[in-house]
């Protein structure tokens, strides 16, 4: 298995990358698994999170905003059991071509909340991907490197200019892998 990081910050196209790359190894009849985070926008702003998952895109409310007293994270208060419907998705997850998961973040790396990093590392184990992409921003892409360093991650800045290609290159390696 591959494993790339894909980092980019809050808005620089890391799910979009995602559903394209989705997009693009389905149309070459690959195998695609995993979770995918949409934002839902009115006049400008962020009002929802939904969490997709692969390949059927069945969606659950993850996040909404907040006031800072009952917020889980920042501006957001995530639904606990959206959580747990997405750690079911990864872990019924079997023999996939590509497994993305979009975004492990500080609910997964300080508080050890949301999808788990152990679910996502299980994941890999059972849907033995030829490539993993996990999307993540820049500030916790070298701890999120250090805990997988046994898979020896791949850390890939997405550039919003050069996204199509690089979405391109990852789509022509997972289908001529071995």
């Amino acid at each position: 298995m591959r494993l790339i990081l894909l980092q980019a910050p809050s808005g620089g196209g890391k799910t979009t990358a995602c559903l394209r790359l989705a997009a693009c190894a389905q149309n070459k009849h690959l195998r695609v698994g995993g979770v995918v985070t949409r934002p839902m926008w009115q006049q400008g702003h962020k009002t929802a999170l939904w969490l997709h998952a692969l390949p059927h895109g069945e969606a659950r409310l993850l996040a909404h905003p907040a006031a800072p007293a009952t917020a889980t994270w920042g501006m957001w208060r995530f639904v606990p059991a959206t959580f747990r419907w997405g750690r079911q998705q990864l872990q019924s997850l079997h023999r996939v071509d590509l497994l993305l998961v979009d975004e492990v973040g500080p609910l997964e790396l300080v508080l050890r909340r949301g999808l788990t990093l152990d679910t996502i590392t299980a994941a890999f184990h059972r849907a033995q991907p030829r490539l993993a992409v996990v999307t993540v921003r820049p500030a916790l892409a070298e701890v999120l490197a250090d805990h997988w360093h046994a898979f020896a991650p791949q850390r890939m800045t997405l550039d919003l200019d050069h996204r199509e290609t690089q979405i391109q290159r990852l789509c022509w390696e997972i289908a001529h892998a071995d």
